[in-house]
């Protein structure tokens, strides 16, 4: 009898910690998110970098990164997702510049931007999913599994 109380206590708060380690992941996604706004609303007049980073450390993407914002100055370190090292790659931070694709979408303002990220719960922005940083502000991305190649599934202005 005490020894399944016990069990049933520890499964309990078991339960509680994994809900609140997901919790503490997603508010940390949201700061990254801010840190990266304010480095490439200050980068974007210098020139945002093209394409499309998967921002996952050992990556070239991730080297790309570093030299855009690292060395230039507009952050002290590259945030990457808490769980980087067991997603996908396309579950982790993404960024693209709507510029690269300015002739597929018919964008011709060439400072256009992407930050994609995916929340493992409900935050302030929303239900868990896949969420959008743009020179707008936070959107919900309208995909279940994100393919770069869709500008449309993130507003981008």
């Amino acid at each position: 009898m005490v020894i399944s109380i016990i069990s049933l206590l520890s499964s309990i708060v078991f339960s509680s910690l994994q809900d609140a380690r997901a919790r503490a992941r997603d508010a940390q996604r949201i700061s990254d998110m801010k840190q990266y706004q304010v480095a490439i609303e200050q980068d974007k007049y210098a020139g945002l970098p093209a394409g499309y980073l998967y921002i996952q450390p050992g990556s070239s993407w991730y080297s790309a990164a570093n030299t855009y914002w690292v060395e230039s100055g507009y952050l002290p370190s590259i945030p990457v997702d808490p769980l980087w090292e067991l997603r996908d790659r396309r579950d982790g931070y993404m960024y693209w510049n709507g510029s690269d694709h300015a002739w597929f979408i018919g964008d011709t303002d060439l400072n256009t931007y992407t930050v994609r990220f995916l929340t493992e719960t409900a935050t302030e922005l929303g239900p868990a999913g896949y969420y959008c940083l743009t020179s707008a502000g936070f959107h919900p991305y309208s995909q279940d599994r994100p393919s770069p190649m869709d500008d449309s599934a993130c507003e981008q202005k």
